[in-house]
């Protein structure tokens, strides 16, 4: 069996998309907390950040929220983040 060696290399460009979408994530869920929501990871849902109307001890979130780049919005990625919403819906009713 041969073994082989994959090398990622960190580009300025790769670096600087990184910033951008933390910036991006990072405006977003401060718009959220001034609208009175409690905003939280989402990274255990598939998406980037959850929204509660109160405690979430309490309540279930009532928001799943993905951050995307500029023009990269498309029908069927929104169609499939749906499925994904409904299956992990049901997967905490059946728990």
């Amino acid at each position: 069996m041969k073994a082989t060696t994959t090398t990622t290399t960190t580009t300025a460009n790769d670096c600087s998309a990184a910033v951008e979408w933390e910036e991006r994530v990072r405006i977003v869920r401060q718009h959220y907390q001034d609208k009175g929501y409690r905003v939280h990871s989402g990274l255990q849902f598939g998406c980037e950040l959850v929204l509660y109307a109160d405690d979430p001890s309490k309540v279930h979130s009532d928001f799943c929220v993905h951050v995307v780049p500029a023009g990269a919005f498309c029908v069927h990625g929104l169609v499939l983040l749906r499925r994904l919403e409904l299956f992990i819906a049901s997967r905490w009713e059946t728990d």
